[in-house]
């Protein structure tokens, strides 16, 4: 037995679990980033521009994936081994939700900024009727 993260005493994972669990994660991760290049594409008119991102997203996945592989010394395949339908139905699920919060937090986000150029305009008003 091994304890978990919330401390109860559970089986130890196999390795076969474990380099799934990675690669779901990672699959999670590349699902958002597809997520994103997606919608750029919709929004985004150049080309060249969507090219770029599409091609940055692709390369920083890849990096990750073959940093995490090398960090934990599993084998360069194992990611595409133990990739299942479940995990892949589990992914689109998880990428699916994120990419609900993502628009959450890009509403907040956008509040904010307004919220910060508002105060910028009022202070520069100020300073410009009352000086420095």
């Amino acid at each position: 037995m091994t304890i978990n993260v919330l401390g109860e005493e559970v089986e130890p994972t196999s390795q076969k679990e474990f380099a799934s669990f990675v690669f779901g994660y990672l699959n999670c991760v590349s699902e958002m980033i597809a997520m994103t290049i997606r919608d750029i594409d919709k929004q985004t008119p150049n080309e060249k521009a969507k090219d770029f991102v599409s091609k940055l997203g692709a390369t920083y996945m890849a990096s990750v994936s073959q940093g995490v592989a090398k960090q934990m010394n599993l084998p360069s395949d194992v990611f595409s081994k133990y990739m299942t339908k479940e995990i892949h139905d589990a992914c689109k699920i998880i990428a699916q939700e994120a990419g609900k919060n993502l628009d959450t937090l890009e509403g907040k986000l956008s509040k904010m900024k307004e919220h910060s150029e508002s105060y910028k305009r009022e202070r520069n008003e100020w300073e410009d009727n009352h000086g420095h």
